[in-house]
């Protein structure tokens, strides 16, 4: 029976990290005794043996100026071997795992070989203008088929591939930023490189991430590359301190600042990718569905179906009204878009299930009309253009590219002449994009975002992988790699934006990272977000720090005395609401304000002279509101009722109907109370707000027990209004 299981093995580069070495080799070694693996027993004895020769030397008191590198080689060691184990136990347990181990050939190539046939393919390629035409089709097809297996299989190696060393690190990047490589290759292999490091991270592997990303002069491949080492570094143990001065070494430039700025932001839009197609078929696709009597013609023109009915006779606008209802929503679709969201995958998340992506490698191959699954579908497309088309200006992501023409080509065959027409037109595929637009670092790296957030979300087989979009992950600027670098000084303005875009969980995550970079601004923003959230006491000792800096901070202020309301300490929100009232006499909101909390204060004398008066100068439902409750406060209940009696003949809120019943309650017209306090409840229900009167009388049970209003007197009259 195992006496570690696969938990405590995830554990053991903890117990590195922690300088825990002897703990973390008898752990292994237990966990290798009961799960055997070729020749790491013999890893084990000869780590443990020169750790136990280090002890021995400094037991004996001996200066060892190279003890701290050699501990630190040890950690290595043990390290990789670790990693070896969880790479093997993955093959085991996780589908895509055994998938990529299942794809190997017996026969492993030597990377010599390896580069031989990538270079091969290139060469290949060329040739094929040299073959006469009616041999180029079938050699091309040949050539694109092998190569793709090829590939996948090159793809599967790099998934299971144990920790590297220095030499697969050298061969690989060599192999990576080689101009003799196919463009598409490279960027499947970084791909590869990158799943496998965020599974069971291994520092060379990274570090190549990190040097291609560095070095490539490929856009699309540096983009790729750069996604990868930043989401791999989530998975990092942090068992020596390599990756983080790598990172700092490259945040050094400032153009690498900002493309690991750009990326934090654009992973937003990836997690709100969800909340985005609710917004779109709930708000969008409904009005273009009522509107189906529309059609769009080739070259995009929206008009309307010939359709003599009953309603252009009774309202003759009703074309022109659909017509800007249409627009709108589509407007607001390429608003979206434009802003960064993902519009499509609501739509192509339904398009996933042909076999083509049963094989991970073809959700990260870049789309191309020769892929070997698409072998005859071009015949059947390309004649109209639409291939070319999608290739050159559609606007989605490589995935969805290929899932639009697995299923276009699975009906085409049935489309009238006239639709097959229509899709040899640029317009065909909706909005498009430009050359220029498409080779933007920005829009090469939200498409390969999109697919990889198709990947972890649709993917089948891809469960129990280490999920880059997972909420306590998606922050991976908070890393410790980043946090003595450029990158932290725009914490703050990060978690601005994750507020804009209501991620709050991310807003969490980086908040406590981005304090020792808050100016006042952003403290003041912290504020009132924190308000906002529920976290009143992180607001107020915000804003209390502000007011040590600047005692006479207005906005400061305005949001602490707010806060303050919100904690029930009326006190102290009545004090700040006074300095605000006697500094600001010209702005009624701080006196409105000063009066309600002087009322909550049991002051119903000084505040009915403040709302009096302010009532006189700048009259409003609001005051009106505060002084009625005021003069109830004051006993004046006839001139309380008076005001509820203005409120209700206007645009009374629920609580007014409330409060009114109070009066009446206090004045004896139980009928009238009853009556009122039911019309709050009606409101609150159709408002989708669960009211309960008794909760909201014991909130207001000061004020009822200064008129002998017990509990039982409040039951009873809940009783009364429930019948």
């Amino acid at each position: 029976m195992s006496t570690v299981t696969k938990d405590q093995l995830s554990e053991i580069p903890q117990l590195i990290a922690s300088r825990q070495l002897r703990k973390a080799i008898a752990v292994l070694r237990t966990y290798v005794t009961d799960h055997p693996f070729d020749g790491a027993m013999d890893v084990i004895n000869g780590i443990e043996n020169d750790y136990r020769l280090m002890l021995d030397y400094a037991r004996q008191g001996y200066s060892d100026p190279s003890r701290e590198q050699l501990y630190v080689h040890l950690q290595k060691r043990l390290y990789r071997l670790c990693q070896a184990m969880r790479i093997r136990e993955a093959k085991d347990r996780l589908l895509f795992f055994s998938d990529a181990d299942a794809a190997i050939s017996s026969g492993s190539l030597p990377d010599v070989r390896t580069k031989e046939r990538l270079e091969d393919y290139v060469s290949g390629l060329a040739m094929l203008s040299l073959e006469p035409e009616e041999e180029r089709k079938t050699k091309a097809a040949a050539l694109y088929r092998g190569h793709h297996a090829l590939l996948n299989e090159l793809f599967s190696r790099l998934i299971v591939s144990f920790p590297w060393s220095e030499g697969d690190q050298k061969f690989y990047e060599d192999l990576l930023l080689s101009p003799t490589i196919d463009r598409m290759d490279v960027m499947v292999l970084v791909s590869a490189l990158m799943l496998s490091t965020i599974q069971t991270f291994d520092v060379q592997k990274f570090a190549t991430l990190l040097h291609v990303y560095l070095r490539t002069n490929d856009e699309y491949v540096r983009q790729r590359a750069l996604v990868g080492w930043t989401f791999a570094l989530g998975s990092d143990e942090q068992v020596t301190d390599e990756p983080t001065m790598m990172v700092r070494d490259a945040c050094q430039d400032p153009k690498v600042v900002q493309d690991v700025l750009d990326l934090q932001k654009q992973l937003v839009y990836c997690i709100n990718t969800r909340q985005d197609n609710e917004k779109i078929q709930q708000d969008i696709i409904p009005t273009l569905m009522k509107n189906q009597n529309f059609s769009i013609s080739r070259d995009g023109i929206i008009t309307e179906k010939e359709d003599h009915s009953l309603e252009d006779i009774l309202n003759p606008n009703a074309e022109e009204e659909r017509m800007e209802e249409m627009e709108e929503s589509i407007q607001k679709m390429v608003e979206m878009q434009k802003a960064g969201s993902d519009i499509y995958f609501g739509g192509f998340s339904h398009m996933k299930r042909f076999p083509f992506f049963h094989k991970a490698v073809n959700w990260f191959c870049p789309f191309y009309v020769e892929h070997p699954a698409l072998s005859g579908l071009s015949d059947k497309l390309g004649t109209t253009g639409f291939m070319s088309n999608l290739v050159q200006h559609g606007p989605f992501c490589d995935s969805d590219k290929y899932s639009f023409v697995l299923a276009l080509s699975s009906i085409v065959d049935r489309l009238p002449n006239d639709i097959k027409e229509m899709m040899g037109s640029a317009e065909a595929l909706g909005p498009m994009m430009d050359e220029e637009q498409m080779k933007d670092a920005t829009y090469i790296r939200r498409m390969y975002l999109q697919d990889q957030y198709r990947f972890y979300c649709l993917y089948d087989r891809g469960r129990g992988l280490q999920n880059p979009f997972a909420n306590d992950r998606i922050v991976f600027v908070s890393h410790p790699a980043f946090q003595q670098t450029d990158v932290a000084k725009h914490y703050p303005d990060l978690c601005v934006f994750f507020a804009k875009h209501r991620c709050a969980e991310a807003f969490r995550q980086l908040q406590e990272a981005s304090k020792p970079y808050l100016d006042l601004s952003h403290r003041l923003f912290y504020a009132l977000w924190s308000l906002d959230s529920g976290q009143v006491p992180q607001a107020i000792t915000l804003l209390e720090e502000v007011l040590r800096e600047q005692p006479d901070h207005e906005q400061a202020k305005r949001y602490l005395a707010r806060a303050y309301y919100q904690q029930d300490d009326f006190q102290r929100a009545c004090a700040v609401y006074e300095e605000l009232y006697q500094s600001y006499p010209e702005k009624s909101s701080y006196a409105l304000n000063y009066g309600i909390t002087l009322s909550k204060n049991g002051r119903f004398d000084d505040a009915v002279r403040v709302l009096f008066q302010l009532d006189f100068e700048h009259p409003s439902q609001h005051v009106t509101r505060g002084l009625a409750w005021a003069l109830m406060g004051q006993k004046k209940l006839d001139q309380a009722e008076r005001e509820y009696e203005k409120l209700l003949a206007a645009e009374p809120a629920p609580i007014d109907y409330l409060n009114a019943g109070y009066c009446q309650w206090l004045k004896g017209n139980i009928r009238k109370a009853a009556e009122a306090f039911r019309t709050f409840l009606r409101l609150q229900q159709e408002a989708g707000n669960q009211a309960d009167l008794h909760e909201e009388m014991m909130k207001d049970q000061a004020l009822l027990r200064a008129y002998s209003i017990s509990e039982i007197d409040m039951g009873i009259m809940c009783d009364v209004v429930a019948e």
